[in-house]
């Protein structure tokens, strides 16, 4: 198998992504947790808190990676991102802005981890050198984990790597010799 080569994060699907660098986030040991991050929702359209006990290093990693895909973005457009429909019952729902305050939170501690900073044009939040590389570094990790697994997914279908992608489908032949 041919080493893999640097990716960004644009090459690698989101959600592994963000499930990878919330990970390295939470390892470092160097986000502080606030104590209401077990009580807080992420918004009024919201009726419980997040079940997941780490929602707020995935919600760091995720905004992570949206400053990487769009510089500038400020804490308001990032409350519309990550807002949603507020069910009123019998009343027609309506969209509602994400809360602000966790969007913050995760935005400062960004910036103490030197991965963000705030725009010198004064309108949002820029990805730094450091955050930019380690997203990068991220996005390579999950590429040659995702590589691996469909290498060996291709293995244990007992189908020869020309069949894996690499060749077209009247070149496939399973690798028993087909009897």
């Amino acid at each position: 198998m041919p080493k893999a080569t640097g990716a960004t994060v644009k090459d690698v699907p989101a959600d592994a992504l963000i499930r990878a660098y919330a990970a390295h986030i939470k390892a470092s040991g160097l986000v502080r947790e606030p104590e209401w991050v077990e009580y807080v929702k992420t918004g009024p359209m919201k009726e419980l808190p997040p079940s997941d006990r780490d929602w707020l290093f995935v919600r760091m990693a995720s905004l992570a990676r949206r400053v990487y895909l769009r510089q500038y973005t400020g804490v308001g457009t990032f409350s519309k991102v990550y807002g949603s429909r507020q069910r009123n019952g019998t009343s027609p729902a309506h969209f509602r802005r994400a809360s602000r305050k966790v969007i913050r939170h995760c935005l400062q501690e960004l910036e103490r981890l030197g991965v963000v900073a705030r725009s010198d044009d004064g309108g949002g939040r820029v990805l730094t050198r450091k955050g930019r590389q380690e997203l990068d570094t991220q996005a390579t990790r999950v590429r040659a984990e995702l590589l691996a697994a469909i290498g060996a997914s291709a293995a244990s279908d007992g189908v020869s790597a020309v069949a894996a992608g690499k060749g077209e489908a009247s070149d496939m032949v399973p690798a028993d010799g087909g009897e």
